[in-house]
């Protein structure tokens, strides 16, 4: 009868661990999910964009590219850009900037923003996006998501280059460092490089394509 107990004990302490070494096993057991890189964010070479493409559009709703607006309202102060999913009210401050209020559908208030020398430059799905600066050459921008409240992301760039195109905001940051150059027209202009930043992923990468800006 001892044997037999005896028997069963250590066939009780192998299972255990057995089930300990599986169960170590299984804790460091690769992912089965797969991790991307930046490099899978973005395709291997972006297209070259031609500078023509930078340009405001006509009702002045904001960068080129950017989602249109179903309409447009201008009422004693400011305009109230409506989309599909957000209204934007922007208001024009003393001096320079403006004040911007976003507004849900059901008329709620979603989100404040603005300020000096800041203005709405458009809006990309839930993506808020403000231009900001007095200078015509060195500007920055902010991306808000508008559902989370966050600031994404933010690039200082130069002040007549940035656009929407697809998914991406594509705009032209002033290199670090940059060396001096001779634009189109005989002035002396700075190297800038041509960024690709993914709103969703809140990501930028930068592009082989560099253009020579003059700068003020």
């Amino acid at each position: 009868m001892y044997q037999i107990a005896l028997c069963f004990l250590l066939a009780g302490l192998l299972a255990a661990c057995g089930n300990r070494e599986s169960s170590s096993s299984a804790d460091t057991a690769e992912p089965s999910y797969k991790v991307l890189t930046e490099d899978e964010y973005f395709p291997a070479e972006f297209p070259k964009v031609e500078l023509s493409y930078f340009s405001a559009k006509p009702d002045g709703s904001g960068w080129q590219g950017t989602e249109r607006p179903k309409k447009i309202e201008q009422p004693p102060k400011g305009k109230v850009f409506v989309y599909e999913h957000f209204t934007i009210h922007a208001i024009p401050r003393e001096g320079t900037g403006e004040d911007i209020n976003v507004y849900q559908p059901g008329g709620g208030l979603a989100m404040q923003s603005g300020g000096e020398g800041t203005y709405f430059a458009g809006l990309h799905k839930q993506y808020l996006l403000l231009d900001l600066g007095t200078g015509a050459s060195l500007r920055e921008f902010m991306a808000l998501n508008l559902i989370s409240g966050e600031t994404t992301h933010r690039a200082f760039y130069h002040g007549d280059y940035a656009a929407m195109r697809g998914e991406y905001v594509v705009y032209l940051r002033p290199e670090e460092d940059a060396e001096t150059c001779n634009t189109e027209k005989g002035l002396t202009g700075k190297k800038h490089r041509m960024m690709w930043l993914n709103l969703t992923l809140a990501m930028a990468k930068a592009s082989d394509q560099v253009e020579c800006l003059y700068v003020e």
